[in-house]
């Protein structure tokens, strides 16, 4: 008699390959990964709190006697106002504009404040910088400033370099471009050191504003001298021939050539005056704008030895190494908690990494007996 097969198992005539019982661990493999819910997260944090709060103090400890080992940086800052004339002049007009919503800044005019952004990342403002001698306290003599960032080496020319590279690093420029308001901040080991540098750079700053940037007012200046010096020269040479033309020719109304020769000399001689005196005041005017021209640093508020360190931060660091250790500590008690639940399921692999750490701890230990003996 031939036996019925199931309706599932008839697929036109032909029947389908019954398959055999599935294997625990084919099983265990193709099940889906376990989801962590909030009730999970909670058990395994209860499980494991004291593992984690220890952890999160340990690494707190740690942070806060890193914090106390770490050197102290101090923090000086300097607060000045550049002025120049064309710039002081429009910026009373420039803010009359800004109430209308009209937001201008002072490029335009070649005056902004970011200039001293760049000029203190010069390398000539930051070797000056280095060899200038600085204070301290207590009854240590002045030294450059190179001796307190770097200790003296072999290569002079290698440690000026890392010394430019960490004073780079110290200096902070900040400008407003509404108000004009540049702050210079350096941060050095002493109080009375970073104070003392960062008055000597905005020293060095009025310094190139005098000795640079008003060159070209100088050249302009230097050039109408000596224009209104040859000037003068021509109008004395052209008084001088008007003179001697008199002297030889007394009567020269008589002769029209005479006449037509004399008015030719006063034409001649009235363009050397009018040259003499355009001269003569442009060159009280270059004198007014070689001066105007300057940009002069207005100071607010100079550097002075702060009280407080600027750098490290403890309290910071305490509490970031709290919450990595804390995080540590968490991630910890989620992989023992996996390990144990693989380990309860038999699984082989964990097995296997027990046997092998066992096999490495007897290793280590028969290699310490060997070397005691």
């Amino acid at each position: 008699m031939r036996r019925l097969l199931p309706r599932n198992q008839l697929s036109r005539g032909k029947t389908t390959r019954m398959t055999g019982p599935t294997r625990p661990e084919q099983a265990e493999a193709d099940a889906p990964p376990p989801t962590l819910d909030l009730i999970q997260f909670l058990r395994i944090v209860a499980d494991h709190w004291r593992g984690i709060v220890i952890t999160a103090v340990s690494a707190g400890l740690v942070g806060a006697a890193v914090s106390l080992v770490l050197p102290k940086y101090y923090r000086a800052e300097v607060v000045f106002l550049p002025e120049r004339g064309a710039t002081a002049a429009l910026r009373g007009a420039l803010a009359g504009l800004a109430q209308f919503g009209l937001q201008l800044g002072l490029e335009a005019e070649g005056e902004s404040p970011r200039i001293y952004q760049d000029l203190a990342m010069s390398r000539s403002i930051l070797e000056r910088l280095l060899w200038t001698p600085v204070p301290s306290v207590g009854n240590v003599p002045e030294r450059p400033l190179i001796d307190w960032i770097l200790p003296p080496q072999d290569d002079s020319t290698k440690r000026v370099q890392q010394a430019v590279q960490e004073l780079a690093k110290a200096i902070e420029i900040r400008s407003d471009l509404q108000t004009g308001v540049v702050r210079v901040a350096l941060e050095a080991r002493s109080a009375v050191v970073a104070s003392a540098a960062a008055n000597r750079l905005v020293e060095y700053f009025d310094d190139f504003n005098v000795s640079k940037r008003k060159s070209r007012a100088q050249e302009r200046r230097r050039f109408v001298e000596v224009r209104y010096r040859e000037a003068r020269g021509e109008l004395a040479e052209a008084e001088a021939e008007a003179v001697r033309f008199l002297e030889r020719n007394r009567l020269f109304q008589t002769s029209p050539e005479l006449v037509q020769a004399y008015e030719r000399l006063q034409r001649q001689l009235q363009v050397r005056q009018e040259v003499s005196l355009t001269l003569a005041r442009e060159l009280e005017t270059a004198r007014i704008s070689e001066v105007n021209d300057t940009p002069v640093l207005t100071l607010i508020d100079t550097a002075t030895p702060p009280a407080l360190r600027h750098r490290p931060r403890r309290t910071f660091i305490t509490i970031a190494m709290g919450m990595l250790g804390f995080v540590v500590g968490l991630g910890y008690a989620f992989v023992r908690e996996h390990v144990e639940r693989r380990a309860a399921g038999g699984d082989p692999d964990i097995a296997a990494l027990g046997d092998r750490w066992r096999t490495l701890r007897s290793r280590v230990g028969r290699t310490r007996a060997t070397g005691s003996a």
